[in-house]
């Protein structure tokens, strides 16, 4: 209820990212302290994302958010598989990843969650490419996708020693800046 009332509220005015002037405060009974601020306690990536959903897909399509969210994540971790040992080793990761009931979960919810398991994914996956390929347009695209994750929720900041060891495990060279 929270992300929905907030979604109503971007798509409305953009820069309104709060849960002031709602109702959802004292129909939720929510601490006053946390969520009567003129910012809410999140990045702004998610509520943006389900309300481009509500526009284009109605109340009822932010559900699909989540849900692709997990299958992409699933895929990702195939190629992270795949990369990082073999194509059987990679199935059975993304199996057992879809076993998991703590993405099951989530998916069926409208959490943030998913999605920023899907951007950490992403992130490690396009570090492999960049490490492998070392063209600077790989650690674009790898920063940027870490970029979306922090700003879905802050505790993506978490990846970066991970990112880091992917990156410089082979060695760093600024030749990359060379070749895109």
């Amino acid at each position: 209820v929270i992300y929905q009332v907030l979604a109503d509220k971007v798509i409305h005015d953009p820069v309104d990212y709060s849960l002031q002037g709602t109702d959802a405060i004292s129909l939720l009974n929510l601490p006053k302290e946390i969520y009567d601020r003129p910012l809410f306690q999140h990045p702004p990536l998610f509520v943006y994302s389900i309300s481009l959903v509500k526009i284009f897909l109605g109340p009822k399509g932010i559900v699909l958010l989540p849900i692709l969210a997990i299958v992409f994540t699933a895929f990702l971790i195939f190629l992270i598989g795949k990369e990082l040992y073999d194509e059987n080793t990679a199935l059975l990761a993304s199996f057992l990843f879809s076993l998991c009931p703590i993405a099951l979960h989530t998916s069926t919810k409208i959490w943030i969650d998913p999605l920023l398991t899907m951007f950490c994914s992403l992130t490690v996956y396009l570090s492999l490419q960049a490490a492998k390929r070392q063209s600077l347009i790989w650690y674009i695209l790898s920063g940027a996708s870490l970029g979306l994750a922090i700003l879905t929720k802050s505790p993506a900041v978490a990846i970066i020693p991970v990112i880091l060891y992917i990156l410089f495990k082979n060695g760093f060279s600024l030749k990359i800046f060379g070749r895109f």
